[in-house]
């Protein structure tokens, strides 16, 4: 069975974590875009409901088809000093993930399973992490917008996609890691440490791990730079649309080149 993906405006779309960083930023481009949006932030009796939100998705959609879009990260696939627990939990997202996908291929189930892989993203997730630091934390750079993964993950829901890397950077580390990993563990070892501190007090050690923040906010407050948007990943969503325009924009200096030669030439 192919799968076949039904227009936004015709989606009904159940997106966890929507009260702040990306599932807030989630939540109102898919509303912008014409879907039925059912939001879940974080509520004991309800994440009891859907702690195997997955498997229930999948009971759902046999048989109409739909999408399945998990978080994963770049460090589902890197792993970074200071963020052990976090890389575990989000390689683990990627077994899973993986695993569903083959299963469902298998069955012929017309359900498409996208793990989106963000780099680091300007949200709350600094200060919504329990901190076991003596300083407040900050992310290494490259930082991108969340807006970036938001679109990423509103785009998987009307097209299938096995993956996206939110970022170049992300991307660039995991591919130096997959044949370089002596290198790249030497690099997080003397540079990124040093880029995960802010060296101020903790505000808020604690985080949301027992107790759930206000919400309502999708950037954070990262102190450095934040890249706009990423063109690599606007790129890896449109490759054919990207393709021409890299094509067209050859031809056209190609042209030019020719033009002036010419031009020399007669003169």
């Amino acid at each position: 069975m192919g799968i076949k993906l039904k227009a936004l405006r015709d989606q009904t779309i159940v997106i966890t974590g929507a009260s702040s960083g990306i599932g807030l930023a989630t939540a109102k481009m898919a509303a912008k875009e014409g879907a039925n949006v059912v939001l879940v932030s974080r509520n004991e009796a309800i994440l009891r409901q859907i702690h195997k939100g997955s498997l229930i998705a999948v009971a759902h959609l046999k048989g109409k088809g739909g999408a399945i879009i998990n978080l994963g990260s770049v460090e589902s696939d890197i792993s970074i000093p200071l963020q052990g627990m976090y890389a575990a939990s989000k390689h683990a997202v990627k077994g899973y993930t993986d695993a569903l996908r083959m299963e469902l291929e298998e069955e012929g189930a017309g359900i498409s399973v996208t793990l989106i892989k963000p780099s680091a993203l300007d949200t709350p997730f600094p200060q919504n992490a329990r901190n076991y630091l003596d300083e407040e934390p900050k992310l290494p750079p490259p930082v991108y917008n969340p807006e970036d993964a938001a679109m990423a993950i509103v785009h998987a829901a009307a097209h299938p996609k096995r993956d996206i890397y939110i970022g170049a950077g992300g991307k660039m580390f995991s591919s130096l890691n997959k044949h370089l990993p002596g290198v790249i563990e030497t690099y997080n070892e003397r540079i990124i440490v040093r880029q995960q501190t802010r060296g101020e007090a903790p505000r808020n050690p604690e985080g949301a791990l027992h107790q759930p923040n206000v919400g309502g906010r999708v950037r954070g407050d990262h102190p450095g730079f934040v890249m706009p948007r990423s063109i690599y990943t606007r790129a890896s969503l449109h490759p054919v649309f990207t393709g021409v325009v890299l094509a067209a924009a050859g031809l056209a200096v190609a042209a030019w080149f020719a033009r002036d030669k010419i031009d020399s030439y007669l003169s």
